[in-house]
């Protein structure tokens, strides 16, 4: 398969090196430090420089697209506890934590790395403007089930908004519902 999903797929067409995928609902915002990749792959894929690239993606678009002066990113850890210190992987202390610390440097708000199994508590939530999974199915199942038909899909740095969540069993049909679109345009300025 020459793509392992629509995002390379999209970011291969706009000819973009990086696109930041994000699904959002007007409640939560969750954005992919990797995308469509085996969790084996995942941890080799996770460098300073990804994070570098995403979390600076990320924010810019937080600022200009959604109208956030000053995002607050939460961060997930890649392993359970967020590495507890390094006992449980040493990812948080190797490559998430400089990554982090050099970006904050540069002015960006970030908290974390934070356990994901703790993280999505609407105490630590009303505090944030997007929250940054380490991996697909880190932060994905949480805001499905938050906000399953109401999710939008975003990209960030693509010159298009694809329009993402119709069925191909739907297709032709007359039955696609438009309310997940109209939703999530009312969290997104116009690219014009």
């Amino acid at each position: 398969m020459p793509f392992s999903g629509h995002t390379e797929f999209f970011a291969e067409r706009s000819q973009r090196d990086r696109v930041v995928m994000m699904l959002a609902t007007e409640e939560l915002r969750v954005a992919l430090a990797t995308t469509h990749l085996p969790l084996l792959a995942v941890p080799g894929a996770i460098t300073e420089q990804s994070l570098h690239e995403v979390i600076t993606i990320l924010d810019h678009d937080l600022k200009t697209k959604f109208g956030i002066a000053q995002p607050q990113i939460y961060v997930c850890g890649l392993n359970p506890h967020a590495g507890e210190g390094g006992h449980m992987g040493r990812e948080e202390l190797d490559v998430i934590i400089p990554a982090l610390t050099a970006l904050r440097a540069r002015g960006i708000a970030l908290t974390g790395p934070l356990p994901a199994d703790t993280l999505f508590q609407p105490k630590y939530l009303q505090h944030a403007d997007a929250v940054l999974a380490m991996y697909h199915d880190q932060g994905l199942p949480v805001l499905k089930y938050q906000g399953f038909g109401r999710a939008g899909e975003y990209h960030a740095r693509l010159t298009f908004y694809p329009y993402l969540g119709g069925s191909r069993y739907r297709a032709g049909t007359g039955r696609h519902r438009h309310r997940r679109r109209g939703q999530f345009q009312n969290g997104v300025k116009s690219r014009h």
